[in-house]
Order: structure tokens, then C-alpha cells, then sequence
């Protein structure tokens, strides 16, 4: 892929840009979670997961209404984490804290309220456990993301599941599984009370991101070696597996010694003066996975290319990376390589535009409408 020419991709070549850093309200995003493009009303849809509203622009981004609003009833979000068209009429959105698929009428009202019919129980008996995740339309129904209930699952039986469902969020089958970081728990007892207790998975473990293409095709990457898995759901569900050479990657201490100092940074003034991180990084190391992961993220880009995003720690300690490949399925090979100024994430595609978020030092976001890059000249 190093050899592959490389396009850079800058906030200075948006058409548009939506949002302030200080202004007037609807132009005020917390934390952009999804964002979805109404060809028909040439719309902007833009889930925002801390203000737990669906915020809707024209094409040139000036504000149209808000859909939505935080709380638990009809129409209300407790979280946001993917949207969706649906049919030419409706938005959906999908809230993993109250498992519920909301349907909108394009102007807001609430149309339809679905909520997933268990949320309880080992995984393998079934698969819509208390970790349901991710969810997006697959088809004449949903794909969601599972993974097993550390309650009652062994840490090493645990697992993930890409699950279809129906439009009434029943399960049909499963598309996949695969192997998860575990997630130790523990129960313990206060007088009356019970207490659970979770011990989130190893620094740097090996995720799994996916991604439905507007045809149906699944693609999928187990996490670890750079490798892809595209699958094709039917009356029988076709896999096929991609990967590029590439050996599994240690960790360094570099890495490892930024991650901590990341986090020591957000702990503020929990952290004692004089306190040395390269010293705690000896008693920690345990908690790194051996391994790095190849890839973090996966985009559709509405053709036969997927967007593939490389782990990478330069930038941000958390390891999402600048650097997107831009892989043809047809062919099986790197097409492109897309280098992305910092701070500047895509997030979504239509036709000829790219919206990314663009976030910077101090955490405040915007929008940015840009020309899909692979039209611009090559550096």
C-alpha cells in the first residue's frame, strides 16, 4: 500500500462547513454519532449522542428543526448510535441503552416505537443479550451486533454475533460470530443491595467494526491481522474472506506509554504531582493486549469499494488512525490510500459528497460537506 499513490483530504476543500464554537444553539454539536443524507429533500440528518437529538440542514446547512430530545418516552433517546433512512417517508434511529428502534416521520413526529423483545439471557440461547450494540438496516429488516453477557457467560466462551432481525426486531439468524476481548464481572452483595462489577477488556484489544453496504453486503473485520471478511445474507449466507499480508503487530512502549499519559490526562487532577508514567507503565503492562489491531473502521462508500481505516497511535493515543485504504472488492486489492489532515474523521457518503467531522483541541465539533476525494488530483 505504501507504494499506492496517496490523497490527501483537508478541511480547507469543504463545500460546507455546519457548526460553531459559539453561536446559535442548533449549531452547538456535543458528539456527532451518525449522520444521514434525505436525497429526495436534500436534507442533512445529524445524530448528536450527547445532546441525544437528530438534527436536520439543508444542503447549504442552514438549521431546519430537531427531531427528538433526552429522556426515556416516545420519540426520546437515552442514546443515539446509528440512524438510518427508512422507505422514502420515515428516519429511524437506533438507542442501545433503551434497546428500541424509533421511526420518525421526515417533519419528527413519532411514527413507530420497536423495542427488542429480550434483552436478557446467555447469548447462545439468545442472541439479543443485555450487550446489544450496533444496529443497521439489512434488507426487509435490521442487522445488529451482539456480544455475550459476562454474567453468565465464562471468559473464555465469550463471543460476538452479527444477528438479522425483522422489521419487528425478532431474530431470523445469524450472520456470524466472532471472538471478543472478555469482559470479566463480578456480583457482590451491600446488606439489601446487589452490586455488579465490570473489568473492561485489555488496552488495545483487537475490535471488530462492520458495515452494511446500501446493496446488503456485510463487511467485516475480525480485529488483529489485517484481514476482512464480505458477507452476502441470504437463503444461505456467503462468505468471503479478504487480507493483505501483514504479520500481527506488538505494541510498543511507545504506545503504551502514550496511552497511559492519554489517560492521565483526562484523570485531571486525580493524578498526583510528581507521578511518573513510565514507572507505571511496569505495573500496568499486564493490562495491554500482546497485539495491536489492524483496523478500526470500515466505510461504504456506495459502489464496490470499501474505506478501510489502519490502526494508528500517532496522532491519537486511542489508536484511530489518519490513514483509510481504500480497498476494491471486484479485484481483491488496495485501489487508493486516503490520507485525512487531523482531526478531520468521514463519517458518511453520498454520490459526490463526503461529511466528516472535524474536531478540534478543545473538543468542539463541525460538520464538513467536501467533494468526494478520490475525484481531486493525486499529491
Amino acid at each position: 500500500a505504501d507504494a499506492i499513490d496517496s490523497l490527501l483530504v483537508s478541511a480547507a476543500g469543504a463545500i460546507h462547513v455546519i457548526g460553531t464554537a459559539d453561536g446559535q444553539e442548533p449549531y452547538l454539536f456535543q458528539e456527532i454519532a451518525d449522520v444521514q443524507l434525505d436525497g429526495a429533500t436534500r436534507e442533512i440528518y445529524v445524530a448528536d449522542r450527547r445532546r441525544r437529538e437528530v438534527l436536520v440542514y439543508a444542503i447549504d446547512g442552514r438549521f431546519r428543526r430537531t427531531i427528538g430530545g433526552p429522556g426515556p418516552g416516545p420519540g426520546e433517546f437515552r442514546e443515539i448510535a446509528d440512524m438510518f433512512l427508512f422507505g422514502d417517508t420515515m428516519i429511524g434511529t437506533w438507542d442501545p441503552a433503551l434497546g428500541r428502534v424509533s421511526l420518525f416521520a421526515r417533519s419528527g413526529e413519532v411514527v413507530r416505537t420497536i423495542r427488542l423483545p429480550n434483552k436478557t439471557g446467555r447469548i447462545v440461547d439468545s442472541p439479543l443479550a443485555r450487550t446489544a450494540r450496533r444496529l443497521q438496516r439489512l434488507g426487509d429488516g435490521y442487522l445488529v451486533e451482539t456480544r455475550s453477557d459476562p454474567l453468565q457467560v465464562a471468559l473464555q466462551e465469550q463471543f460476538g454475533a452479527l444477528v438479522r432481525l425483522d422489521l419487528d426486531l425478532t431474530v431470523q439468524d445469524t450472520v456470524l460470530r466472532f471472538r471478543v476481548p472478555p469482559i470479566a464481572a463480578r456480583t457482590s452483595s451491600t446488606g439489601t443491595s446487589q452490586i455488579e462489577h465490570y473489568d473492561a477488556p485489555l488496552l488495545f484489544s483487537p475490535s471488530a467494526p462492520w458495515a452494511v453496504s446500501s446493496g446488503g453486503v456485510v463487511a467485516f473485520a475480525p480485529g488483529g491481522p489485517y484481514e476482512l471478511v464480505v458477507a452476502t445474507p441470504g437463503a444461505v449466507v456467503q462468505l468471503t474472506a479478504l487480507s493483505r499480508p501483514m504479520p500481527p503487530e506488538q505494541v510498543s512502549l511507545a504506545d503504551r506509554l502514550r496511552r497511559l499519559e492519554h489517560e492521565a490526562a483526562k484523570a485531571e487532577n486525580r493524578v498526583p504531582p510528581g507521578f511518573s508514567i513510565t514507572k507505571f507503565e511496569q505495573t500496568v503492562r499486564d493490562r495491554f493486549s500482546r497485539y495491536r489491531p489492524a483496523i478500526t473502521a470500515l466505510l461504504w462508500d456506495g459502489t464496490n469499494r470499501l474505506w478501510v481505516r489502519r490502526f494508528d497511535t500517532t496522532f491519537d493515543p486511542e489508536g484511530p488512525g489518519r490513514v483509510w485504504d481504500v480497498v476494491d472488492l471486484s479485484e481483491a486489492r488496495i485501489e487508493q490510500v486516503l490520507r485525512f489532515e487531523n482531526g478531520v474523521v468521514p463519517i458518511a457518503m453520498s454520490g459526490d459528497r463526503l461529511y466528516c467531522v472535524q474536531r478540534d483541541s478543545l473538543g468542539v465539533e463541525r460538520l464538513l460537506v467536501l467533494p468526494h476525494p478520490l475525484r481531486v488530483t493525486s499529491l
